[in-house]
């Protein structure tokens, strides 16, 4: 699927299929959609690392013994 997706771009002159897919939404390119995620990120992530701490520590407080997996975070979110 994803040479499809490649030779697909590449016959209608676009470099990535990426490129194929903004053509029909509001970003006007790739390094702007990767601009705007590295900006998210470094906004969010001290903040999203201080939740998950607070959440494993509401957790341990209310008997959780073992490290918080991925799949457990939203039970006890």
């Amino acid at each position: 699927m994803l040479k499809l997706r490649q030779e697909k771009a590449n016959l209608l002159g676009l470099k990535t299929y990426a490129e194929l897919s903004l053509a029909t939404k509001m970003a006007p390119s790739v390094e702007e959609v990767e601009k705007m995620h590295s900006e998210l990120r470094n906004k969010c992530f001290d903040i999203a690392k201080q939740e998950l701490q607070t959440l494993e520590e509401y957790a341990k407080r209310n008997g959780e013994t073992f490290p918080l997996a991925h799949w457990d975070i939203a039970f006890w979110y």
